[in-house]
């Protein structure tokens, strides 16, 4: 296959706070995702065309949509900042984590809700205060948690019931027959999908050389004492966990973790337990260059599973490196064609 073939066809259009098209044109779009986090888009434009350097198409709230041939969707809201040169405006966006962002929450409003029944709920507060294109969409109902919402943004409950939930989320654009644009928000247990694809190094392989491939970073926590709201240490509830052969490979390491507004014990232990899940091993992360040789941008998105092969990494000896690993960031520069970068994350 050529490198022609190879090159995915994109389509940019930006559309206004209620969903309606206002302009569709040709710029390279350098965007980003992020599973847990927001993703943000670039692209530069000429000022001499005023078709599209104007305020009815540019303007802060606008929608940017920007659909692959090959690639994931991407779409965000316009927002600051915008930065004026001599012959050209650069334009920026952010995935709609930033919708969230302005709205505040409720005084103190108690919820005993699953993580996905809570996205909805600050979905309808951020609607039910002025309305957006964002709607609930596939919601997956797992164990209810309790969370209190306080008139603090609501981009802080999110990222809140995202952590301590592990569950996922992300956002489905969808242009309907009559052009009008929707943004539907998935809550899933788990995002991406397993796939048999193969990101591999070396001759004939589908990955740029590169010098760092893995790092192994954050602190390593084994013993976890949850503790939510309370007036004394005594009157707070508590719940601990532990794992076993965390502690045997690297000794006994402890924390404590407060959940300001919590007081259901069962919360507490759902959320201990989410803690040792992610902290008994260092987490191995890494960013790699993904060429498209073959249908290699066919299997990628965030929160799919690949596996990875290079020549020698970590304590392997002289033995090639295998192991699986998830997609969990992709920054993609048109200028790069057949090119994205994927932040991944090694499979324990």
């Amino acid at each position: 296959m050529s490198d022609s073939q190879n090159v995915p066809k994109e389509r940019v259009r930006i559309f206004n706070r209620a969903g309606l098209p206002v302009a569709e044109f040709q710029t390279q779009v350098e965007r980003s995702w992020v599973i847990g986090d927001e993703g943000r888009a670039r692209f530069y434009y000429a000022n001499r065309n005023s078709d599209i350097v104007n305020e009815n198409v540019l303007q802060f709230g606008n929608w940017l949509l920007v659909q692959n041939s090959l690639l994931p969707a991407w779409v965000g809201v316009i927002d600051p900042p915008r930065r004026w040169q001599s012959h050209e405006v650069e334009v920026s966006a952010y995935t709609p984590q930033k919708v969230f962002e302005w709205r505040r929450g409720p005084i103190e409003e108690i919820h005993n809700q699953t993580p996905g029944a809570l996205f909805t709920i600050l979905i309808n507060k951020i609607n039910s205060a002025e309305t957006t294109i964002l709607r609930p969409g596939n919601i997956y109902q797992g164990v209810s948690i309790q969370e209190t919402l306080n008139p603090t943004l609501l981009s802080r409950d999110l990222q809140r019931i995202y952590e301590r939930s592990g569950e996922e989320y992300t956002f489905r654009p969808v242009v309907d027959s009559n052009g009008r644009l929707t943004v539907y928000c998935d809550w899933l247990q788990t995002l991406g999908e397993s796939t048999q694809a193969i990101l591999q190094s070396g001759e004939g392989g589908n990955l740029e050389d590169s010098r760092r491939i893995w790092v192994e970073d954050d602190p390593i926590v084994n013993d976890v004492l949850a503790y939510g709201d309370g007036e004394t240490w005594a009157s707070k509830p508590l719940a601990t966990a532990g794992d076993v052969a965390s502690q045997q490979k690297y000794g006994l390491r402890q924390s404590s973790e407060e959940y300001s507004g919590v007081t259901n014990v069962s919360t507490l232990e759902t959320n201990a337990i989410q803690k040792i899940a992610e902290t008994k091993e260092p987490i191995r992360t890494g960013k790699v260059n993904a060429i498209n040789i073959g249908d290699t941008f066919k299997y990628i998105g965030l929160g799919n599973r690949l596996t990875l092969r290079f020549e020698k990494v970590g304590f392997t000896g002289t033995a090639k490196y295998d192991t699986r690993v998830r997609i969990i960031g992709m920054q993609y520069k048109p200028e790069d064609k057949n090119k994205i970068e994927l932040v991944i994350e090694e499979l324990l």
